[in-house]
């Protein structure tokens, strides 16, 4: 995760129920332990799904396994930070009582500008302040780039 100004730079995006403090802090905890020496043993424990729910009361590792997923592989979420992980479509395809992370009403980071890739399937997001950059690189599609002073978007194809 990147902050710059007032904009995130993430490979997935955020939980519609986390702030700005509650995101920086969870990287840097992700941070702290892959910079240890015993890293490979903190990347052992961050596979898998669960928990699928953030609460401030999860154990450190779990904690850490949120975020990562949450910020590496998240697409759908309930509101209150749910994560899904079985749907990998645009986002007219969510799973029933989920939404893209980006289009659910009274997301705490409303306001800030998002910039992420990881959901090459993402068509026509008109959402203010979410920037998707990959527009299925992977199947010959394009990846964006943007211009920070003008917010003028340019593509290549892949």
């Amino acid at each position: 995760m990147i902050e710059h100004k007032n904009a995130l730079l993430l490979h997935a995006g955020v939980p519609p129920n986390w702030d700005k403090n509650t995101l920086l802090s969870q990287a840097l905890t992700v941070e702290k332990h892959l910079k240890k020496s015993a890293v490979g043993r903190f990347i052992n424990q961050m596979y898998g799904d669960y928990p699928y729910t953030w609460h401030r009361d999860l154990k450190e590792m779990e904690a850490c396994r949120y975020t990562i997923n949450a910020c590496m592989r998240m697409r759908f979420c309930r509101a209150d930070g749910t994560l899904e992980f079985a749907h990998k479509m645009g986002q007219n395809t969510a799973p029933t009582d989920f939404k893209a992370w980006f289009l659910h009403e009274n997301r705490l980071l409303a306001d800030t500008d998002i910039f992420f890739g990881h959901w090459s399937t993402l068509t026509n997001i008109t959402q203010p302040h979410v920037y998707p950059m990959d527009k299925g690189c992977a199947w010959g599609g394009a990846l964006n780039m943007i211009r920070f002073k003008d917010k003028q978007i340019f593509s290549v194809t892949c």
